[in-house]
C-alpha cells in the first residue's frame, strides 16, 4: 500500500507547530521526514511517530502522607513551630 504524504504545510498543521519550527526539527532530525524535489514532506507514519515522540508518560500519584497534610502544609507547620520556639 503507497503510504499518504504531506507537506511541510499540512504535517505542520496536522501536529500544531509552524512551519518554520516544523522544518528545523526535520533538519536536525529530531523527527523523521524526507524531502522531496528539495521539499520538506512527511508520510503518515512519520507523522504518528512524531507524535509519540512527544508524548510522555503520567507519573503515579504520590502515597498519601500518614499525616494527612500535603508538603506544603508540612513546611508550613514546621516554620510555624520554629518561628514559636
Amino acid at each position: 500500500m503507497i503510504p499518504i504524504i504531506y507537506d511541510l504545510a499540512e504535517a505542520a498543521h496536522i501536529l500544531g507547530f509552524s512551519e518554520s519550527y516544523l522544518r528545523s526539527k526535520l533538519r536536525d532530525r529530531t523527527f523523521a521526514g524526507m524531502k522531496r524535489a528539495g521539499r520538506w514532506a512527511m508520510t503518515e507514519a512519520q507523522i504518528e511517530a512524531a507524535i509519540e515522540s512527544m508524548c510522555i508518560e503520567a507519573r503515579p500519584a504520590d502515597p498519601p502522607s500518614p499525616s494527612g497534610l500535603s508538603k506544603r502544609s508540612r513546611l508550613a507547620r514546621r516554620l510555624n513551630s520554629q518561628k514559636g520556639a
